[in-house]
């Protein structure tokens, strides 16, 4: 169970590249850091929704789109993906707090 998970969430976190760069192949005006940033996070939270759940411990990989993110789209990729990644924890303990009450 646990090398399907993996297998599918680096499966999720290297789609993004190869999406990227059949995209920016041969049409130059896609090559932006913004559409980078916003495939990263989409990888990145789709980590976050097929995480690991074993012993009291979330297993994803949710940190490794955002390091693809920084090194090939830059600081605006980066930023979006921290973004996003922050703005999901922060519901996601948000509606677990109303889910305790």
């Amino acid at each position: 169970m646990l090398a399907e998970k993996l297998l599918l969430i680096l499966l999720i976190t290297i789609s993004p590249v190869l999406l990227y760069s059949v995209l920016t192949d041969y049409k130059r005006k896609l090559d932006s850091p913004v559409i980078s940033g916003l495939l990263q996070s989409t990888a990145a939270l789709s980590c976050m929704i097929f995480s690991y759940a074993n012993y009291g411990f979330n297993w994803d990989l949710r940190y490794v789109p955002l390091i693809i993110a920084f090194l090939y789209g830059g600081p605006i990729a980066g930023g979006i993906v921290f973004s996003t990644i922050f703005a999901a924890r922060l519901l996601s303990v948000e509606t677990g707090a109303r889910e305790s009450n």
